[in-house]
């Protein structure tokens, strides 16, 4: 997290509940998007497979069976991404040493930021309605639940970020 830090011209040795909060949901979001657009080209593939004679059977019952796990553990992956971002995150604001005056500061950015993630909730639903990634976007229900949901994940994130990192003593290295 330290180095997402960096690169954005933050000072690492001070916490940043506000930069946490919009690194772990946005790649959440391309994540999510990725897994969709993956498995629409996936089924797409699929039906040209399964329509072409010269390709063999046994090559289309592999891609059949393909297109059938692909959603599932992609939509899991995306979860599992999530949860493991949330944790480093929550890992690296306990290692900081922070002064309680910037939790009112953090406040303040955090209602940016909120904006933001109600934004991005906006586009992928968006991006997945209608069309033919409407009914590619059911076949990922924990996927769908994070993305409509952005802004109470980010509250969630941030909100256990700033709890960890004002409570803690500041081990950091």
């Amino acid at each position: 997290m330290e180095g997402v830090v960096l690169i954005l011209g933050f000072n690492c040795r001070s916490g940043n509940a506000f930069v946490e909060t919009l690194f772990v949901v946005t790649v959440l979001l391309v994540f999510a998007l990725l897994a969709v657009f993956g498995s629409r080209l996936l089924n797409d593939f699929n039906s040209e497979i399964q329509g072409d004679d010269l390709v063999s059977n046994s090559t289309k019952t592999e891609i059949g069976e393909m297109n059938e796990w692909h959603p599932k553990v992609f939509d899991n992956l995306v979860l599992t991404v999530f949860v493991l971002l949330w944790i480093g995150a929550g890992v690296a604001s306990f290692m900081v040493r922070s002064h309680p005056v910037f939790f009112a500061i953090m406040l303040v950015l955090l209602v940016f930021a909120f904006i933001f993630l109600a934004v991005l909730s906006n586009v992928f639903v968006e991006v997945v309605s209608g069309g033919e990634l409407e009914v590619t976007s059911e076949s990922f229900p924990n996927t769908t639940f994070l993305m409509e949901y952005l802004v109470l994940v980010g509250v969630v994130v941030s909100s256990t970020v700033l709890i960890l990192m004002f409570t803690s003593s500041g081990g950091g290295l």
